[in-house]
């Protein structure tokens, strides 16, 4: 069972607004689905399951940070409107 303050703050983390009115119901509805909860997880037998964050493996999917070789300057610079000095020519957005 959680209290209504708690409920408040988990909203607040989760950036929901319940409005006043709803409140109740809310914190009803929520204290029953973690009844529910609590009550299925009577019936499993945990012993000996190691508490996890994640239910399937995580791993690291990037790509090591190696050199290689890039676009050739023509190539990078080809739809450029304009160029100077082998760089991107921009208009200035900073005043001085």
């Amino acid at each position: 069972m959680i209290s209504a303050e708690e409920l408040a703050q988990a909203a607040e983390a989760a950036r929901m607004e319940i409005p006043a009115a709803e409140l109740d119901g809310f914190l009803e509805a929520v204290n029953a689905l973690f009844a529910f909860v609590e009550r299925q997880w009577a019936t499993l037998d945990v012993e000996g399951v190691a508490p996890t964050a994640y239910v399937r493996p995580l791993k690291n999917v990037t790509r090591p940070d190696e050199p290689r070789p890039s676009l050739p300057l023509e190539t990078a610079l080809a739809n450029a409107p304009e160029e100077e000095s082998g760089c991107f020519r921009v208009p200035r957005i900073i005043e001085e």
